[in-house]
This record gives structure tokens, sequence and C-alpha cells, in this order.
């Protein structure tokens, strides 16, 4: 969907939507390597290690619900690492570069209503 975008001089610039798709390509592009430093991180400081956990006999998701009664905290640090991660990748490349890496990729540009990217560089 093509749509127009004023910019300061009063003047529209054509302005192209990207689609769900496409939005959602970059964002996967984004979060793969992401996954793969927290499953690092997780697994070389030992939040991953559920040797000490009590054995379930039932499926998975009983396991799951087993262990969230039994120690609720267990999820805590693993989600606010992976949320720390999210935060800082996010926030650094917005600000320095002006895109992720998924967005550079499939040239994706995010614009406020005057047309202007919302973070101004220099």
């Amino acid at each position: 969907m093509i749509q127009s975008a004023p910019v300061s001089g009063h003047r529209e610039i054509p302005v192209r939507v990207a689609p769900f798709w496409l939005r959602t390509v970059a964002l996967c592009i984004d979060v793969v390597p992401l996954f793969t430093i927290y499953l690092m991180v997780l697994f070389a400081t030992g939040l991953a290690d559920t040797s000490e956990l009590p054995e379930s006999r039932w499926n998975a998701f009983d396991m799951l619900v087993d262990l969230i009664n039994q120690r609720p905290l267990f999820f805590l640090p693993p989600i606010l690492l992976w949320l720390g991660i999210l935060l800082v990748y996010y926030l650094a490349f917005e600000l320095i570069f002006g895109q992720t890496v998924g967005k550079r990729l499939l040239n994706l540009t995010l614009i406020d209503r005057r047309g202007r990217r919302p973070v101004q560089h220099g």
C-alpha cells in the first residue's frame, strides 16, 4: 500500500508500507542470532542446568507446570537476560545505525508522520 508522508517543506513523498510478512522476516533475522547468543550465555553461566530438578513422569507441559510450582523463580533470570539482550540490541542498533540488521538487509526504514526517521543522527 502506498501512502504519502509530508516532509518539512510541506511537500509529500510517496511511502510504501511494508507488508506484515516482510516485517516478520526482518524480526526473525534479528532474533535468530540473538537467541543463539542467549542460549550460549545460558549454558555458559549454568542458568540452563536442570540436573537438580526432580524428574517428572508426565508429559512436557505437565513437567513445566510442576517446575513452575516447585521453583517459581527458576525462569526469572533467563527471562530477564533475554529481555536485557533484546533491549540492548534494539536500542543500540536503532540509536547508532537507525536500523536493525534485519531492517537493513530487507531495506526497511521506519519513518514518522513527517517522513523523517524518528531518531535523527548528527
